[in-house]
This record gives structure tokens, C-alpha cells and sequence, in this order.
């Protein structure tokens, strides 16, 4: 309070009083921390820091212990990859508020989950190679922020590249939006036939009008690294009287089998007559 005396010549006094209040109006002054930064987690997100620890803040009148402080979004929250922003009020005991800004940035830096398709394998061809096939649609791929379906996927060698007999790793990359990648290998093996007899002709005598000679077997084997798939053909003039069976058949890598050759002399009249059995990859 502040009291006035008015006082007059004889001396007498009276008095009244009045006030003057002082009245805070002016806000805390706050800066924020540095900006902040963490890596996604498997789920994609991070927790917004704690940021109220960086933050300084002053006041003409209040303790700076006793000043106010509150950030938006709470520190816990779970974000997504980007830049957030991160608002921290200060208010004093009077009410006055003033605020700053800083931002917490998610970034992706996990590779993709990559698993790629079982070996595969294939005969080689007549000009012994075989053309890479497209692994691709066997492969199983993921992330923990890019979308399945926008992971890049690349093999190499590329698909239709011709190889050689032998196994040949086929190596997949993954790469997510963020440009993080991972790779996965599996193998692709180029196998071939080969085949091989046990003799390289036969005889038979008969006597006309007599009976049939009797019929031989021929071993053919694989000593190659593919199934053999075989054809077996008789050719004779004339025609008819040369036979072999099975006429076609498969033999596994490392295996053998029977081929049978018999001849018919029906209708054959004396003399010498030869013909030839062809045993052939249809490939």
C-alpha cells in the first residue's frame, strides 16, 4: 500500500491510501535441445525421446526450478521413419508461456529379410549349356518399413545366361526404399547324359527256314551327370528284321540297362545281311 498524509496549517492530518501492484507479464525465455535421431526397430518405429533434460529455461521472476516445462508429442510415443517435430512449452508461475522446437528423425538403416528358393537343375542341351532360370518368384523377401511388394529384387547372373555343366550359385539382393540390401544364394546345377555299350556290334547265324537265332543283351549306361533319357532305333534292309527293346526308355546318372537285339528271319533268304541299331539322347 502507499499512504498519502494531507496535513493543513493548524497542523490537522488526514490521511488515505492507495496500491501499486507489479505484475509479471513476461514469459520464460526456453531453448531447446539439439535435434535427435534413432533407427526404426523391427516394427518399423521409434519412441520420441525425452527431450525436457536438454531444454534451458529462464525467467524474470520465476526459479528456473519451478518453471514449467511439457513437450508435445510425450516422450514414448512411436513414430514412423521421417523427421518429427518436438514442441517443448515453458510456463512460469504467473502463466506466461513461451516455446521452442526441435525435431527427432527416424531413420531405416535394417536390411531386408531375404531367403531364396531352393537348388535347382536342369539337363544341358545338344550344345552342352544350359540358360539360367528366373529364381525370383521363388524368393521370400521383407522389411521392417518398406512395403513387400516395393523391395527391389535382382539376380545375378541374369535370368537366360547360359552356362556349363557344374553347379553355379545364383546370388538374389534385396534392396528396401532406404536403399539397405541383403543378399541370399542358392545354386543351380547343370547336369548331363551320357551313354555308353557294352559292345559295339553283334552276329547272329540262323539257318533258312530254321528258327530264329537267339537274342542278345547290350548294356547301355549313363557315366554322365543327368538322366538319360534314350532312344533306341533299328534299321535294316530289308526292313523288319533287325529289332532291339525297349525302344525308349531312362537311365539314372551312374545307372545301366538292358537292351535286347533279336533278329526275325522270316522272309529272309541266305546270305549276309547287316543293319544298324542307333541309341540316341532325344536332346
Amino acid at each position: 500500500p502507499i499512504t498519502v498524509t494531507a496535513t493543513d496549517q493548524a497542523g490537522n492530518s488526514a490521511s488515505c491510501t492507495t496500491s501499486f501492484t507489479v505484475g509479471d507479464t513476461t514469459p520464460p525465455a526456453v531453448i531447446c535441445a539439439a535435434p535427435s535421431s534413432a533407427s526404426a526397430g523391427a516394427n518399423g518405429l521409434a519412441a520420441i525421446p525425452n527431450v525436457l533434460s536438454g531444454v534451458t529455461a529462464s525467467d524474470n521472476v520465476t526459479p528456473a526450478g519451478s518453471i514449467s516445462l511439457v513437450q508435445s508429442p510425450l516422450a514414448g510415443t512411436l513414430v514412423g521413419v521421417g523427421t518429427h517435430p518436438i514442441t517443448v512449452t515453458a510456463t512460469d508461475q504467473a502463466g506466461n508461456s513461451a516455446s521452442c522446437t526441435t525435431t527427432f528423425t527416424v531413420g531405416d538403416t535394417t536390411p531386408p529379410a531375404v531367403i531364396c528358393p531352393a537348388p535347382s537343375s536342369a539337363s544341358a542341351g545338344a550344345n552342352g549349356l544350359a540358360a539360367i532360370p528366373d529364381v525370383l518368384s521363388g524368393v521370400t523377401a521383407s522389411d521392417n518399413v518398406t512395403p513387400v511388394g516395393s523391395i527391389s529384387l535382382v539376380q545375378s547372373p541374369a535370368v537366360g545366361t547360359l552356362v556349363g555343366v557344374g553347379i553355379h550359385p545364383i546370388t538374389v539382393t534385396a534392396a528396401d526404399q532406404a536403399g539397405n540390401s541383403a543378399s541370399c544364394t542358392t545354386t543351380f546345377t547343370v547336369v548331363q547324359a551320357s551313354i555308353a555299350l557294352s559292345v559295339t556290334s553283334v552276329s547272329f547265324t540262323a539257318t533258312v527256314g530254321g528258327t530264329n537265332a537267339a537274342s542278345q543283351t547290350v548294356t547301355l549306361s549313363n557315366p554322365g551327370t543327368g538322366a538319360l533319357n534314350f532312344q533306341a532305333v533299328a534299321a535294316s534292309s530289308p526292313a523288319g528284321w533287325l529289332q532291339v527293346s525297349p525302344a525308349s526308355g531312362s537311365v539314372t546318372a551312374g545307372g545301366s540297362t538292358l537292351l535286347t537285339v533279336a533278329v526275325n528271319i522270316t522272309g529272309l533268304a541266305a546270305g549276309t545281311f547287316s543293319g544298324t541299331i542307333t541309341v540316341s539322347d532325344p536332346l
